[in-house]
């Protein structure tokens, strides 16, 4: 008897085998349901007429009057958003938007250890001192009730901005006007935007205002490329309107006019014809996102609303964070394995010196390992708990939060991530009640997806460019998953700083044919020169001293083990 056994213990959607690119071409088109010219020419070619309309949008109508009138009547405004890339491009696109106005407009972005996400009483007191009549969050808010009745109490209005799930119990009824796709009672066609996405919303709808200026409304395009960055960052579907404001924002990248974000790129040696979904992911964000996890988050805000002068000492300054980042993020992960519970549908870690900042990338680096949701959570010497939570598609981190919501002094977030903080004499009880959730959900079966198994000389750059068209790629549009199969393993090592990452040379029909998987340097172990295996991988463009060649990215690899 023959068994498949997947290194990442996936169960393989076995795809049918293509012999041509033609057979390739029609495959992914039919796989995605574009089964029509037209289907094919909207996902391949997109416009931006194909947005709907902002005021389709529930409350736009009253934020739209409600911020005119602030700016008519010089009221001080105060843009408030998180700390994390969808964040930081929700704010860069509001103040920037407001300025241009002519609004009296400032912006505050919490401390990621010291305030956590959201708004506060004590943060509002501060505002308040300012001479604030108006705040507009930005990627948050929408289960403040509490905090926002408490800023109306003080004569501040709030126009909330989010796209976080909304708890109907903490519903903020109080403000102006809460702006988010996912309330039950807004018919808004597109439900999944990013912060971002909400942000680029209301600064169309307010080009549409009567006493917005011509060169405020010809001005628009270029806040497409930073709402790309929250778009891509904050991994919501890249499907709909996400897709398009994605893949128009993309290009206008490669020609950036913000020169922080121009700074940024050349710093990382990305070459700027070739930007695409991964520059984002893998060099922007990253570089952002440092700036609040170990750092000042003002530095990224900065880049884009600060100084042009101080940019390239804002570029050099997230350049050693993310190093930083990189390194403390590695030393936790290799500490903490001694936690990890064998064939536990939930693994819980605790530190008392992690850094809240890396909290979520060490949870979402088991969750991708282990395929289970897990919690990295850090322990105060106050007795205070900070936690991040990931969890692979298939599972609802946020729903078994709200299970346990008596024990936690606030959460918030997604299915596949989320956050809460509470107090160490209730986590072991907290544990026991997560854990005895999670072993009781039934997750359907988890499949990896393939394309097509493909014969080697379809790995070619007519087929990348197809794919090209495809793009960009990322939940609800997955990047296309290739296999090679019954290759033999010639060569395989470790590779990069931490030695995290694998390379691996197998041989087919006598071809070398090389691989690369990130953060897979788990996976050494199992290999052997000599055995013959099957391997999963995506394809991509990698840009080396000007020279473009193919890169395969391992997905997975599966090997043949007979039983008798």
């Amino acid at each position: 008897m023959q068994k498949q056994n997947s290194f990442l213990n996936k169960n393989w959607n076995i795809a049918q085998e293509v012999s041509s690119s033609e057979a390739l071409f029609d495959l992914l088109l039919k796989n995605r349901e574009l089964d029509s010219h037209e289907k094919i020419k909207s996902f391949i070619s997109p416009s931006l007429s194909d947005l709907h309309d902002p005021f389709a949008m529930d409350g736009m109508g009253r934020v739209v009057e409600r911020i005119f009138l602030a700016i008519k009547q010089g009221e001080r405004i105060m843009v408030f958003g998180d700390f994390d890339t969808d964040g930081i491009t929700s704010t860069v696109i509001l103040v920037s938007a407001l300025q241009e106005l002519g609004a009296d407009v400032s912006y505050r972005i919490p401390d990621r250890e010291r305030d956590s996400h959201g708004l506060k009483d004590y943060l509002i007191d501060e505002i308040a001192e300012k001479g604030v009549k108006l705040i507009i969050t930005c990627d948050c808010g929408v289960n403040e009730a509490r905090e926002v009745s408490h800023a109306k109490s003080l004569g501040i209005d709030l126009i909330i901005s989010d796209h976080h799930d909304p708890d109907p119990t903490r519903f903020p009824k109080d403000a102006v006007a809460v702006l988010n796709p996912h309330l039950s009672h807004c018919s808004y066609p597109d439900k999944n935007l990013s912060g971002s996405g909400i942000a680029f919303k209301i600064v169309s709808a307010l080009a549409e205002g009567e006493t917005a200026p011509s060169s405020f409304r010809n001005s628009l395009e270029k806040y497409l490329e930073i709402n790309a960055l929250g778009v891509i960052a904050d991994c919501v579907p890249l499907v709909g309107e996400n897709r398009i404001l994605a893949k128009f924002g993309l290009e206008k990248i490669k020609n950036t006019q913000w020169d922080g974000l121009r700074e940024l790129l050349e710093s990382s040696d990305v070459d700027f014809q070739s930007i695409n979904e991964e520059t984002v992911g893998f060099h922007i964000a990253p570089r952002l996102n440092a700036a609040s996890r170990i750092g000042d988050v003002k530095i990224a805000s900065q880049l884009f609303l600060g100084n042009p002068k101080k940019n390239i000492e804002r570029v050099v300054s997230l350049e050693k964070l993310n190093e930083m980042r990189r390194d403390l993020t590695e030393s936790a992960f290799r500490t903490s394995a001694n936690q990890v519970r064998k064939g536990g549908k939930l693994q819980f870690f605790t530190d008392r010196n992690w850094i809240p900042g890396i909290l979520g990338l060490i949870s979402g680096r088991y969750a991708f390992n282990l395929d289970v949701p897990v919690i990295a959570s850090r322990i105060y010497e106050n007795g205070a708990v900070k936690a991040s939570c990931r969890a692979p598609k298939g599972y609802s981190i946020i729903s078994a939060l709200r299970r346990c919501d008596h024990l936690l002094d606030g959460y918030g977030g997604h299915d596949g991530a989320a956050g809460f903080a509470t107090k160490e004499n209730c986590l072991e009880e907290l544990r026991t009640l997560l854990t005895e959730y999670f072993n009781n959900f039934e997750r359907p079966e988890s499949e990896m997806g393939v394309e097509a198994f493909l014969p080697i000389d379809l790995l070619n750059f007519e087929v990348m460019e197809f794919l090209n068209q495809l793009a960009p790629f990322g939940v609800g549009n997955p990047i296309p998953v290739f296999g090679l199969k019954n290759v033999r393993v010639e060569e395989f090592s470790l590779m990069g700083k931490n030695k995290n990452h694998l390379r691996l040379k197998v041989n087919k029909f006598g071809k070398i044919i090389d691989f690369v998987g990130f953060f897979l340097g788990s996976l050494f172990d199992r290999l052997q020169e000599g055995e013959e295996v099957d391997v999963l991988f995506t394809l991509s463009e990698n840009y080396w001293k000007g020279e473009k060649r193919l890169q395969l990215r391992i997905v997975d690899i599966r090997q043949l083990i007979i039983k008798n």
